[in-house]
């Protein structure tokens, strides 16, 4: 992972958690830790699903932390994960490495246009 890949490439990792939750606030800096181990590789953010909750839509996420993974247009992965950085760690880079299959679901594909759409506000 020395070589920088194209912003096209790019893998964008989105944490859905509450702010009332102990694991979501536990898993945190987890999250931040590894989005500086793939700095240039994979973009990570949290959402607090309270606070913006205009992402989800229709959307429902019941377990937390809840993530979605994707380059570009296409979703990598969506679900709920063990809050553990070796667990985040290993999916980022299969994400990376382009070892994860797309997904084909709309709703996680319809995520992915609204969270693109926050980002270019």
């Amino acid at each position: 992972m020395d070589t920088l890949i194209s912003s096209d490439h790019l893998v964008e990792v989105v944490c859905f958690c509450v702010q009332w939750c102990g694991s979501c606030r536990t898993y945190q800096p987890v999250v931040e830790g590894v989005a500086t181990e793939f700095e240039g590789l994979a973009w990570l953010r949290l959402i607090d699903i309270e606070d913006e909750s205009e992402v989800l839509g229709d959307v429902d996420v019941d377990n937390f932390p809840t993530l979605l993974i994707s380059r570009q247009n296409d979703v990598l992965f969506f679900g709920p994960l063990d809050p553990h950085a070796a667990t985040l760690r290993q999916l980022v880079h299969s994400a990376v490495e382009n070892r994860l299959p797309v997904v084909h679901d709309a709703e996680p594909c319809e995520l992915v246009r609204r969270i693109a759409g926050m980002t270019k506000r």
